[in-house]
């Protein structure tokens, strides 16, 4: 199968304590595609935006953060997806998940 490009859309708020888990279980996926990340801080008050812009430094070719004012869940995911082009397929994440290391590679084949 030839490689293709995933988008992962994640919208954070108040995820501190889970963030990072969810983040690197999206980043080590066992996968011959391109996996990046999209992710919108919904108005964290608590230390999550940092956390975010640690990971978009660390790995400028794979994550932008986008710093927002609380708007929900479900407006901040339109909101990604709105933003979203450019991929072969995306995927919808939540902040507080950990995937398996093949989730990606199957929804594909799927």
């Amino acid at each position: 199968m030839k490689s293709k490009r995933i988008l992962v859309l994640l919208s954070a708020y108040n995820g501190e304590k889970y963030i990072s888990a969810q983040i690197e279980s999206i980043l080590y996926q066992k996968t011959e595609h391109q996996v990046d990340l999209l992710i919108r801080d919904d108005g964290s008050n608590d230390d999550t935006l940092n956390i975010l812009q640690e990971y978009e430094t660390k790995y400028p070719d794979r994550i932008k953060v986008v710093e927002g004012e609380n708007i929900g869940y479900n407006k901040s995911f339109f909101w990604l997806i709105q933003e979203a082009n450019g991929y072969d397929y995306y995927s919808l994440s939540d902040q507080d998940d950990v995937w398996l290391d093949n989730k990606l590679d199957i929804a594909v084949k799927y």
